[in-house]
């Protein structure tokens, strides 16, 4: 297997881990800031609205488009024991595949928010003049920032993926079923499914994210390394 597959898998799975501590960091400088729950939640609300908002409304999206009928939508954080929940939404009960959907949906749309704002940002603006004028360096910023909170909200809680293990053992399944129907066919799975991880096209395009993808990682490391040494004074 083409090791850009590894590599984005890699990346994801560290931003996912991260994204847990930066959320959790972030409420305890912003209460040792200013002593309060209720300012320290207002102001990760603030600093996250943004990327908590994508979240929220990629699930209303997909439910909408899968005809799941939504109730309530929250975009305040809140403080749950030693996690911070950054938003919710309440869907109605439905079938495994639809739940899984709608579940990953803030994954698949954050990755191509994420993927649209750099591709902006090294394209047309460039790393070389970024801050060579104040509406460059504000816009820069404000890129920044976004595929920060975007990238550390992005990802699903344990409420969003409740059916992905149902859904994994349906697609094991389906994929075991399929291996033997191919193989009864004479046609070989495993070299079909090598050949599509390996097309050109396919890996230039991850190659492209794994990239791009470099950016939030970044980011992340180094508020990381920020909160860690914070947490020690």
């Amino acid at each position: 297997m083409n090791m850009v597959w590894i590599f984005l898998f890699a990346e994801l799975v560290f931003l996912f881990v991260t994204s847990r501590f930066i959320s959790r960091s972030l409420f305890i400088l912003f209460y040792k800031i200013f002593k309060s729950t209720k300012a320290s939640i207002m102001t990760l609300a603030v600093l996250f609205f943004p990327g908590v908002a994508i979240h929220e409304l990629s699930h209303f999206l997909m439910a909408e488009i899968l005809q799941v009928k939504t109730h309530e939508i929250e975009f305040m954080p809140e403080v749950m024991g030693d996690e911070v929940k950054m938003g919710s939404i309440q869907i109605s009960q439905t079938d495994i595949v639809r739940r899984m959907l709608i579940g990953v949906a803030p994954i698949i749309i954050g990755s191509i928010f994420i993927f649209s704002i750099l591709f902006y940002f090294f394209t047309v603006i460039t790393t070389e003049n970024a801050f060579s004028s104040i509406f460059l360096g504000v816009q820069s910023t404000l890129i920044m920032w976004m595929v920060f909170v975007t990238a550390n909200t992005m990802f699903s809680s344990k409420k969003d993926i409740e059916g992905l293990f149902e859904f994994t053992l349906f697609a094991i399944f389906i994929l075991m079923t399929l291996a033997i129907v191919l193989f009864l066919l004479k046609i070989e799975f495993i070299h079909m499914l090598v050949a599509i991880v390996s097309d050109r096209k396919i890996v230039g395009v991850l190659d492209k994210a794994v990239s791009l993808l470099f950016v939030p990682v970044f980011l992340n490391v180094a508020f990381s390394l920020f909160a860690i040494l914070v947490k020690r004074r």
